[in-house]
């Protein structure tokens, strides 16, 4: 992996094929050469996290890993007769590597398979399910602040009358927030992905009602979130009259972060599981502190959303930013 990273951190396309493309005639498989790719992207992950790596250094490997997957990733053979699958990110996802490399993977194995590329718009999903008709659709998501789209999506998929099997890193480590979004089924990996597609397509699943939450604090959180980070960002300014000297690209960014946090806690709310917002404190507080930030910044973000949750009256939320 080493080698294939340093290949990634100077740029080098043509390198990285060539060296994947040597594996496979040593004798490694094509799994074994998606296996590399995903230990590479978490590595690539880490540099950038801590500041090693910039944020166009992250991006150049990324669309290097592509490249070596599409080049080296698929058999060439005709399309698979197991089974249609239709690969997608969720609606606002666009981390699309995970996907791929669950389409390859199924490809292998022998399915056939349409891959939809990033962040599906959920209101034009409905119609292209119908029009390709597979078996199963596969919805991957990597950020948790992602979920509602995810939940759009699956919506969506259930609408044109077909499974729908999600996965991704923003389902967290079981199927609590699969069932919250009205998954049929959640797959921890490629290879138990493949083995739900597999018994899919011999039988169908049994379509389970949906679990039922409140959703209208997530739904207030979604639709309001423009005036609360104005509302966030004016508590803030009152705290640090300092925030008046930023430059218009710094006043952005600073209502950015604001805004990710009230999607964090909106889609908290919407799977009731609190872990995603307090799970990406400290992740938060590391990448600032990597970068000469200190980790106070996240703690004064939760006393303010904390004091704009109370003003809102958003229980959910207070309750939330409490814990964090």
């Amino acid at each position: 992996m080493t080698e294939f990273v340093e290949r990634l951190a100077l740029g080098d396309r043509v390198g990285a094929v060539a060296r994947t493309r040597e594996l496979l005639d040593e004798g490694f498989s094509r799994a074994d050469v998606r296996e590399l790719i995903a230990r590479a992207q978490h590595e690539v992950g880490r540099l950038w996290q801590s500041n090693t790596w910039t944020v166009a250094q992250e991006h150049i490997a990324t669309g290097i890993s592509e490249s070596v997957l599409l080049a080296v990733g698929t058999s060439g053979d005709a399309a698979g007769d197991r089974g249609h699958v239709l690969v997608v990110c969720a609606d606002g996802e666009w981390h699309l590597l995970p996907a791929r490399l669950l389409a390859e993977e199924l490809d292998d194995a022998g399915f056939r398979v349409t891959f939809a590329g990033g962040s599906m718009p959920a209101e034009h999903l409905v119609g292209t399910v119908r029009q390709l008709g597979p078996d199963v659709v596969a919805v991957s998501c990597t950020l948790s602040l992602n979920l509602a789209g995810a939940a759009r999506t699956v919506a969506a998929v259930h609408a044109a009358g077909r499974p729908v099997l999600v996965g991704g890193a923003a389902f967290g480590t079981d199927q609590q927030r699969a069932a919250a979004v009205g998954a049929d089924a959640w797959a921890s990996d490629v290879a138990a992905a493949t083995a739900i597609v597999e018994r899919w397509v011999e039988e169908p699943p049994e379509r389970e009602p949906p679990t039922r939450r409140d959703r209208a604090e997530a739904d207030r959180l979604y639709r309001e979130e423009a005036r609360l980070v104005e509302d966030a960002y004016h508590r803030l300014s009152a705290r640090f009259p300092d925030l008046s000297r930023y430059s218009e690209w710094q006043v952005d960014r600073t209502r950015e972060d604001l805004a990710y946090h009230l999607r964090y806690l909106a889609s908290a709310a919407l799977v009731g599981d609190d872990g995603v917002y307090l799970e990406m404190l400290p992740w938060l507080r590391e990448l600032l502190t990597s970068r000469g930030v200190g980790a106070r910044a996240v703690d004064v973000t939760v006393e303010v959303l904390r004091e704009v949750a109370a003003a809102e009256s958003l229980p959910e939320t207070q309750r939330i930013l409490a814990r964090a």
